[in-house]
């Protein structure tokens, strides 16, 4: 009798229950394999948004780093331009003090004339004579520096001026 019947194929035993969770199962599978790969494209899409970013940042930077070096250029020329007209200014000072001391007014009188110090005076003075370089023949010169409220005395081939301590040793 058995052998009368066909075997029976595993689709047709199932039950219907079984062919419902069979359906359901696939249909969680699939849609976990969609969830992934809509992840992954998300993924992808952030990872070039990302990059790009990274590019534009990278370019802005680099345009950055050249405007500023433009700049620095500028002001450094700026800043030389006006260290040589200042000390042209400076010159032209110098050269008024010395004509206003030409004329017979003391260092005294020009402070006052000119709203300065005194020592700014002899430093506008000292500043407008010409610095001659000492000849070997010519007699050695002294300087004058004038530092804080004290003057230093260069000497230039000469001794400096005996003081009362020299003289009791």
């Amino acid at each position: 009798m058995s052998s009368s019947r066909p075997p029976r194929s595993p689709r047709a035993a199932r039950s219907p229950e079984l062919i419902d969770r069979l359906e359901r199962s696939r249909e969680r599978v699939r849609k976990r394999r969609e969830r992934a790969r809509e992840r992954e494209r998300v993924i992808a899409g952030a990872v070039k948004r990302y990059l790009d970013a990274w590019q534009a940042i990278t370019l802005r930077e680099t345009e950055r780093d050249a405007a500023i070096d433009g700049l620095r250029r500028q002001i450094s020329d700026i800043e030389n331009r006006a260290v040589e007209d200042i000390a042209g200014l400076r010159g032209d000072q110098a050269g008024a003090a010395v004509t206003i001391r030409e004329q017979g007014q003391t260092d005294d009188d020009i402070a006052d004339l000119l709203e300065i110090g005194v020592k700014q005076v002899r430093q506008l003075i000292s500043f407008a004579r010409p610095q001659v370089p000492p000849q070997s023949t010519a007699k050695p010169q002294l300087s004058a520096i004038v530092t804080g409220s004290e003057t230093t005395i260069r000497n230039l081939g000469l001794r400096e001026p005996a003081t009362s301590d020299d003289a009791e040793d």
